[in-house]
């Protein structure tokens, strides 16, 4: 039980901050970028089932769908790194073997 509260007793909080920004910045790209160019929400009420959901592609350019799949890709690889690096930055870890020193 000590060894738990030593290991958790000083994070780098700097760290930590500088990865939680580019989280939250990656998470807004995400969504801006990923979501919100392709037409989010902008479905045609009119249809049922697929054909509903497809709908909004149909008046979407090829260059936004190529930059919405990339700017989304971009951003959920940053968000996916930001978590494992502040869960990384939490634990004593030794650099060279990768191993937790307890």
């Amino acid at each position: 039980m000590n060894s738990l509260k030593e290991k958790y007793k000083n994070p780098d909080w700097g760290r930590i901050a500088h990865l939680f920004k580019i989280g939250i910045f990656a998470s807004l790209l995400a969504l801006i970028g990923g979501d919100m160019i392709l037409g989010w929400g902008t479905m045609d009420m009119s249809l049922d089932g697929m054909e509903q959901y497809f709908s909004r592609y149909t008046d979407v350019s090829d260059v936004r769908i190529f930059w919405s799949g990339l700017l989304g890709m971009i951003g959920i690889t940053l968000e996916n790194k930001c978590h494992g690096g502040m869960k990384n930055a939490t634990e004593t870890t030794n650099i060279l073997t990768r191993t937790v020193i307890a």
